[in-house]
C-alpha cells in the first residue's frame, strides 16, 4: 500500500505543471462566470426594479389621465410607507343613468399608482360598507371594515398581511363590555371611521338600533359615539375619550399625527335631538351641534380644548409630512329645523349659515389658529383635502366657464387651549350610524350639464386660494394622495364617461 501510493505521488510529480493545474483552472474559470452571471442577474432585476419604481412614483404631470372606468370608487388611499401602492372601495357596472344597476361593493388595489386595478376584495365584504386602514410601515397590510346586518355582529372586521391575497376574520370585543343603559344586553362592535398607526387601531363606536324622539329637553350622554382603540390588532377594544360622556358630547370625526404617536385631534358634538333606543333594528344617524375640537397627545388619558363653536358636520385634517399644519372646519351640512332661527338647542349661535365652507388652520399644532381665506364658489364646495406638504384641494362645480380665486385671507385670533377634567363616570354609550367614513363622502356628482368644475388649491404660506388645472368631466374631488416619498400630490376625481363613472388621476 505505501509503494502504490509512493508510485502514484511520484507519477504525479512527474506530470507537467500545465496537467497539474488544468482541472484547477477550470474550476476557477467556472466560479467567475457564475460569480459574472450572478452580478449581472442581479444588476439587470436591480436596474428594472429601479426602473419600475421610477415609473411608478414619477408618472407625467401636469395632465389628466382616465384610469378607471364602470366603477364608482367611494374611496382611496395610498400606503404611505409606498404612495404608488392604493387601495379603494368601489361599486362595480354602476350606469349614471340606472342608479338600480349598481353591483357588487369591492376592495380593490393597484400596485403603479392607478394604472391598473385587481379585485383583491371579491368575497370578504359582507355587505355593501366597506372602510379601510392601511399599515403605515407594511404597504401589504391593511385592515376592512365592513357591514354584516345583523343585531348580533353588525360590523365585521377583516385583516390580511400579503396584499389581500389571504384574508383573516377578526372577533372584535370590549373590555370591558358595554351595556346598554339599565339591561345586560353586551353592545356590539360597530366601529367606523377606523384607523391604524402601525401599532394601535382606532375608530368611533356606534350603536345599532331604532331611535325615537323624546320629548323635552332632556339629553341622553349615553347614547353618544365614543372613540375606541385597539392595541392588540383589533381583537379588544377600550373607549379612550370616556370624559366627554358626562359633558354631553359624542365623537363626531378625529385624526391622528403620524409622527407622534398617542397625539389624536378629536371633533366632539351634541346631538341635536334627545333619543331613546326601542328596538335593535335599524340605524339612524345622530347629528352633531355646538362642536368643539380637542387634542390628546397622550393617547386619550387627557384633553385640551382647542377651537369652539365649529360648524356642523366639521372634520380634522392634518398634514403627514408637516403635521403642525392642522386645519378643522368644513362645509356646514343639513341643520335640524329647531336650530333654523340661528340658535342650536344649546344656546350657541350658529357661526356661518347653511352650506359655507369654513375652515380654520393652525401651523403650530393647534396652539393658535387663523381662519382660511373664503374661496369663491364656497357653496359650490363638495369635499376638502389636505396634501402631505399642507395645502388644501377643494373642487367647485359653478355654472360659469372661469371661476374667480385668490380670496383675501381674514386675519386669525391666536386661542390657547385649555385643559378638559377628567369626569368620574362610567361611559355608556348610544346609537348612531357614523356621519363620515371618509372626507367627502360618497361623491354626488349630479351636476347641472353648464357646470364647470374646476380644482383650487389653498396655501397656508400665502393665505390665498389659486386654481390648480380643470377635470376633463363633471365629477368631484374623491382623495389627494402623495405622489413619492419626495412629495408631490396625486389629485384622485370621480368623473362621467359615456355615461359611465370614471376615475381619473392628475399629478401636481
Amino acid at each position: 500500500m505505501q509503494t502504490q501510493d509512493k508510485n502514484s505521488i511520484d507519477s504525479r510529480e512527474n506530470r507537467p505543471f500545465g496537467e497539474l493545474r488544468k482541472p484547477r483552472a477550470w474550476m476557477a474559470g467556472l466560479s467567475a462566470f457564475i460569480v459574472v452571471l450572478l452580478v449581472v442577474g442581479v444588476s439587470i432585476f436591480v436596474f428594472t426594479a429601479a426602473g419600475q419604481r421610477q415609473a411608478v412614483q414619477h408618472p407625467p404631470a401636469g395632465q389628466w389621465k382616465q384610469v378607471q372606468s364602470g366603477e364608482l370608487f367611494f374611496s382611496i388611499q395610498a400606503a404611505p410607507s409606498n404612495p404608488a401602492v392604493l387601495y379603494a372601495c368601489a361599486t362595480t357596472s354602476v350606469v349614471v343613468s340606472n342608479v338600480g344597476s349598481a353591483g357588487q361593493t369591492s376592495i380593490l388595489r393597484s400596485a403603479d399608482a392607478g394604472d391598473h386595478w385587481q379585485n383583491i376584495g371579491a368575497h370578504v365584504l359582507q355587505g355593501d360598507s366597506c372602510e379601510l386602514a392601511v399599515s403605515p410601515t407594511n404597504s401589504n397590510e391593511i385592515y376592512v371594515v365592513t357591514t354584516n346586518n345583523t343585531s348580533q355582529s353588525p360590523a365585521v372586521l377583516k385583516h390580511t398581511t400579503d396584499g389581500g391575497q389571504t384574508w383573516t376574520s377578526i372577533i372584535p370585543a370590549f373590555a370591558p363590555p358595554l351595556r346598554a343603559p339599565g339591561t345586560k344586553t353586551a353592545l356590539p362592535w360597530f366601529v367606523q371611521q377606523l384607523r391604524y398607526d402601525g401599532h394601535s387601531l382606532y375608530g368611533v363606536q356606534w350603536i345599532v338600533g331604532r331611535l325615537a324622539v323624546i320629548q323635552g329637553p332632556t339629553l341622553f350622554p349615553n347614547r353618544l359615539p365614543r372613540l375606541v382603540t385597539s392595541a392588540d390588532g383589533g381583537h379588544t377594544w377600550n373607549i379612550i375619550d370616556g370624559q366627554f360622556t358626562a359633558r354631553g358630547l359624542g365623537a363626531q370625526a378625529y385624526t391622528l399625527d403620524p409622527a407622534h404617536p398617542g397625539t389624536i385631534y378629536e371633533i366632539a358634538g351634541r346631538p341635536w335631538f334627545p333619543v331613546e333606543t326601542a328596538q335593535p333594528n335599524d340605524v339612524v344617524p345622530i347629528f352633531g351641534i355646538d362642536e368643539q375640537l380637542f387634542k390628546s397627545v397622550d393617547n386619550g388619558a387627557s384633553w385640551q380644548s382647542l377651537l369652539t363653536g365649529l360648524p356642523f358636520g366639521s372634520h380634522v385634517q392634518l398634514a403627514s409630512d408637516n403635521s403642525q399644519i392642522v386645519y378643522a372646519g368644513g362645509i356646514r351640512g343639513p341643520l335640524p329645523l329647531a336650530a333654523q332661527s340661528g340658535k342650536t338647542p344649546q344656546g350657541p349661535t350658529i357661526p356661518s349659515p347653511i352650506g359655507v365652507f369654513h375652515l380654520q388652520v393652525s401651523t403650530n399644532g393647534g396652539a393658535s389658529w387663523q381662519e382660511v381665506a373664503t374661496p369663491l364658489n364656497e357653496g359650490a364646495i363638495q369635499g376638502w383635502f389636505v396634501s402631505a406638504d399642507g395645502h388644501v384641494y377643494t373642487s367647485p362645480t359653478v355654472s360659469s366657464s372661469t371661476p374667480g380665486v385668490g380670496a383675501t385671507a381674514i386675519s386669525g385670533t391666536a386661542i390657547v387651549g385649555t385643559a378638559v377634567p377628567v369626569m368620574p363616570s362610567t361611559p355608556v354609550f348610544g346609537t348612531p350610524l357614523p356621519l363620515r367614513t371618509a372626507t367627502g363622502g360618497m361623491p354626488e356628482i349630479q351636476a347641472p350639464p353648464n357646470a364647470k368644475p374646476y380644482i383650487q388649491r389653498y396655501d397656508p404660506a400665502s393665505h390665498a386660494w389659486s386654481q390648480v388645472t380643470t377635470p376633463p368631466a363633471s365629477g368631484n374631488l374623491l382623495q389627494v394622495t402623495s405622489a413619492d416619498a419626495h412629495g408631490g400630490a396625486i389629485l384622485w376625481y370621480i368623473g362621467i364617461a359615456d355615461s359611465h363613472y370614471a376615475l381619473y388621476r392628475y399629478i401636481v
